[in-house]
């Protein structure tokens, strides 16, 4: 996904005059350090929203979902999943999905004060 990002980033940076990419002699370095600056910024930002996009759909929230609502759903799917109590291979794999997505929802909590 984030691959997907920055490559739709650097396409539109250079689109509008692809032969001054390749043309040093046209480059102005210090609006390049700007333009650089700012795409990664944006592009950290797209990342961090759609994966924080996954993981509120992926425990069946949205953005007004609170920290204690939130750990309820989460102790559910452990509770479902955790490889103590489910057997099947797959429910490993499936426990640390809930764990990656869990800190990136206690992250977005952190973040906004709760």
């Amino acid at each position: 996904m984030l691959d997907q990002v920055v490559d739709l980033g650097v396409n539109s940076m250079y689109a509008s005059n692809t032969e001054d990419f390749y043309n040093t002699d046209t480059i102005e370095f210090d609006s390049f350090d700007s333009d650089f600056e700012d795409f990664f910024e944006k592009t950290k930002t797209l990342a961090l929203n759609s994966e924080l996009d996954e993981a509120f759909e992926y425990f069946g929230m949205n953005y007004e979902t609170d920290s204690n609502e939130f750990k309820k759903m989460y102790r559910v799917l452990a509770k479902q999943y955790h490889p103590d109590v489910n057997k099947d291979p797959s429910a490993a794999v499936e426990m640390k999905r809930i764990n990656m997505y869990k800190s990136i929802v206690e992250e977005y909590f952190e973040r906004n004060g709760e």
